[in-house]
């Protein structure tokens, strides 16, 4: 029975655990704990809107700490604990929740469900925007060079196919040349002259800085996803490279021919499916490796419930300090920026 259905059933906020069937919960809520964690019944997303709340954010039932022998419940809502779920009414106009919102005691075993993936604390990939993005052109070897100076340990580009063959490393399938503004096709065009107009290859990329950093790749022209795949094998590292697709078609074609690269997909909340928990089964069962959201679209909750199914949780735009902040207490995995330093530094001095 879900928490929700007890509370409206009843009228009333406190629930007995009994009702629940003492079934071992998939999110663990303990949001008053005190510094010594003795206080065995405080802690409880306790009234209608906020059970109802945290059940639909997350798919999953929904108990939080208290002593198995006793009612819990209060006649006010937890705030802390709805804000793990980044309810509104908790986190009205700002990113992020309080630290450390789904901490707790050592969790209960489940030998009926598959709990909550138990993640070793790790520093997360800072990855540098199209390069040093703030200081230097997009997607160009000084920018990327630059980044990696300054202590960025991941790159992103953008990827399209040469007229050539040959993956290069530009935003837009157009570029303008000449005093006169002319269009360029990039498939159309061979990497030699797309040299000439700043658009390095991704050999180029891999000649100039090596491959020892995390590369993260959007793959903007479908043409790349097999010579991206080949190029990495043969002169970067597979297990550290990226390969970012808003088609789970896509994804799910790549890895039918490759597992020895990292998947990414990357879009946004309002182009997924209703139940997040659905969407990360699915990429689980896909064998799809990180999922990329804008970073606004992130909450603890939405990082713990991907986490559970061990899909790493990136954020795209991450650029204010207090952004990058709120993201490393929510456990976020990696964040792009264009901004290396203040990215670099806020990473670095996560707990």
């Amino acid at each position: 029975m879900e928490v929700e259905e007890i509370v409206r059933g009843q009228g009333r906020a406190g629930v007995l655990l009994e009702q629940l069937g003492r079934q071992p919960p998939d999110l663990f809520l303990h949001p008053h704990r005190d510094e010594e964690g003795t206080d065995g019944g405080a802690g409880v997303v306790d009234d209608s809107v906020g059970a109802a709340g945290a059940a639909e954010a997350v798919g999953a039932l929904l108990v939080v700490h208290a002593d198995p022998d006793r009612e819990v419940g209060h006649t006010e809502p937890d705030d802390a604990a709805a804000g793990a779920l980044s309810l509104d009414a908790c986190h009205e106009g700002c990113i992020g929740t309080p630290p450390g919102p789904l901490e707790g005691p050592e969790r209960p075993q489940n030998k009926g469900l598959q709990g909550p993936t138990m993640r070793p604390a790790v520093t997360p990939i800072a990855f540098a925007h199209r390069g040093a993005r703030a200081q230097h052109p997009d997607n160009t070897l000084p920018g990327f060079r630059h980044a990696l100076e300054h202590g960025a340990s991941g790159l992103e580009t953008d990827s399209w196919l040469s007229g050539d063959g040959q993956v290069v490393l530009v935003h837009d399938g157009t570029l303008r040349s000449g005093v006169l503004g002319r269009k360029l096709s990039v498939p159309d065009t061979d990497a030699a002259r797309l040299a000439e107009l700043g658009v390095p290859s991704l050999a180029d990329l891999y000649g100039a800085v090596g491959c020892d950093y995390e590369l993260s790749v959007d793959l903007n022209d479908p043409a790349v996803d097999d010579p991206i795949v080949e190029m990495a094998r043969r002169s970067g590292d597979p297990a550290r490279t990226w390969l970012c697709v808003p088609s789970m078609e896509r994804l799910r074609a790549i890895r039918e021919t490759a597992s020895d690269v990292r998947l990414v997909h990357s879009t946004r909340r309002a182009r997924l499916p209703d139940s997040l928990e659905r969407h990360a089964a699915d990429l689980a069962d896909a064998g799809i490796d990180a999922m990329n959201l804008h970073h606004s679209e992130w909450t603890a909750g939405i990082v713990a419930l991907f986490h559970r199914f061990d899909i790493r949780a990136f954020a795209w735009d991450a650029q204010e300090v207090r952004h990058l902040r709120a993201l490393m207490k929510m456990g976020i995995d990696a964040v792009y920026s264009d901004h290396v330093d203040r990215m670099v530094e806020v990473v670095n001095s996560a707990p």
